[in-house]
């Protein structure tokens, strides 16, 4: 298992220090991440909401996924992965397998477990009708500043996914469950902005531990948040963010709620649901540079912010 670092990340060394990553962070927070070319999707309708399962208890603080619970478990042998990198035939099985390229999932119903990725694992096609489940897992993206896990139609339970500029993506309809988002790379260009998990619609984000710690590197370039989520190409809507911790790490915020006021989509938001989430109230009081949730209209159809608390067990509203 490829070490990372999950807790707790203080980038700023005395007051003035502060002040100037502060003047950074609004800048860069004023502005979406830009996305990847090859991620842009092409709008695909809003399909139902999930079906709903029956209530999982929030992990205790002990429990939270860290390299402890998520990945490949102790005692599994790999081997290496000597299949295609493009998984065209039905009904795949990677299972206990080092895989060292960029899987890219052009197939229903692959299923990953077991395994460590050095690369990606992308669904592109988000109107092919494949689809695909990862579990017990690791991805590893490294220095590169490519997003690790997306963009839509998959199930990820238990997996650690480290490196990279983004870390998941989900443009559509992604579950995200009891998996540790962390370790994203740094823009020695100064460009990119990085961000743990982007949100589009119908995603659920259910138990995880999500910290976004990119290096800041001048002019522009640093984590926007543990969540991001903005209304580029379509809405933000139909999502459930309920019971994850959100790590302060080097955002300007811990997460972003969807009604960003600048994005062509930002009026139509809706269905934002944040439940029992714990947000990570750092050494200064706050959850990112500038606070733990920024964007969020309690007032937009269908958005719900109840139980959300800060890490000492203060509740947290929906505006700070």
């Amino acid at each position: 298992m490829v070490n990372g670092t999950g807790g707790r990340r203080r980038p700023l060394g005395n007051v003035l220090h502060r002040f100037a990553l502060l003047a950074a962070a609004c800048a860069l927070a004023a502005c979406a991440p830009a996305p990847e070319p090859e991620e842009t999707p092409a709008p695909v309708p809003i399909v139902s909401q999930p079906v709903e399962e029956e209530p999982t208890p929030t992990p205790s603080s002990s429990e939270w996924p860290d390299e402890t619970n998520t990945g490949v478990p102790d005692g599994v042998e790999l081997t290496a992965w000597t299949g295609d990198c493009d998984i065209s035939e039905p009904g795949t099985v990677i299972d206990a397998k080092r895989v060292d390229c960029d899987i890219r999932i052009r197939a229903a119903d692959v299923r990953i477990t077991n395994s460590e990725i050095h690369g990606s694992v992308i669904l592109r096609d988000l109107e092919s009708g494949y689809s695909f489940t990862i579990a017990d897992s690791e991805i590893h993206v490294g220095e590169r500043l490519r997003t690790g896990l997306g963009n839509g139609y998959f199930t990820a339970e238990r997996v650690e996914i480290s490196g990279g500029g983004r870390s998941m993506y989900c443009a559509t309809d992604c579950t995200l469950e009891r998996s540790w988002v962390h370790g994203q790379t740094g823009d020695p260009g100064g460009e990119a902005h990085l961000s743990g998990v982007r949100m589009g619609q119908n995603t659920t984000l259910r138990f995880n531990s999500i910290i976004c710690e990119g290096t800041r590197t001048p002019p522009g370039s640093g984590c926007s948040a543990a969540l991001t989520g903005y209304g580029d190409f379509r809405p933000i809507q139909n999502n459930l963010i309920e019971g994850n911790y959100f790590h302060s790490g080097t955002a300007s915020f811990c997460a972003f709620g969807g009604s960003s006021s600048d994005k062509p989509f930002s009026d139509e938001a809706s269905d934002i649901r944040f439940i029992d989430n714990t947000f990570e109230r750092d050494d200064d009081g706050s959850c990112g540079l500038l606070g733990p949730i920024v964007a969020f209209d309690s007032d937009a159809p269908g958005n719900v912010w109840e139980g959300n608390r800060w890490s000492d067990g203060e509740p947290l509203p929906p505006r700070n």
